[in-house]
């Protein structure tokens, strides 16, 4: 199946040679036709999903299915490089969602995008910067557009404030 066809794109980057979503859409379908939705699985809804045992996940889901990974942490990583939102509060708290990471739409994976963080440092500064107000216009878009790439779970960490990141309730 082709990208075109709303198969999934190609990454020469990868050992199998599917981008990151596509290979955890195919953890996710694993885990409900293989019985180990105790280690990971969809939420209600079919727009998140939950790892729910890390260690499991990495001793056993990860050399599996995710084989130029090694640790949790690396998986941790890619959900952060691929946008995924992290939960912080509520009943679904600790789960990820993406807007284009949907359970019955595999073919959306294709609109997804690798972003790099181009450090914690200047996304800190960035936020500090929206923080105050910025009269600068071009500082503050630069800081806004940093701070859209920083994780929830930092911002959290840090105790930033929502318009800053990307915190979820």
């Amino acid at each position: 199946m082709s990208e075109k066809n709303g198969g999934p794109r190609r990454c020469p980057h990868t050992v199998d040679g599917l981008t990151f979503p596509w290979r955890l859409h195919a953890v996710l379908e694993a885990a409900e036709s293989n019985g180990f939705e105790r280690i990971i699985s969809w939420l209600p809804g079919d727009v998140a999903f939950k790892v729910h045992d890390a260690g499991a996940f990495e001793v056993e889901i990860i050399p599996k299915y995710l084989p130029n990974m090694t640790r949790y942490k690396s998986f941790l990583r890619q959900l952060n490089l691929y946008s995924f939102l992290r939960i912080t509060k509520g009943e679904y708290q600790g789960s990820y969602h993406h807007p284009q990471f949907l359970r019955m739409k595999k073919s959306l994976c294709n609109e997804m995008v690798l972003t790099k963080v181009k450090g914690v440092r200047a996304a800190r500064r960035a936020c500090r910067d929206h923080q105050q107000g910025s009269n600068d216009s071009d500082a503050t878009r630069r800081g806004t557009e940093i701070a859209k790439r920083t994780t929830a779970t930092r911002i959290s960490r840090q105790g930033r404030t929502p318009e800053c990141g990307r915190v979820v309730d």
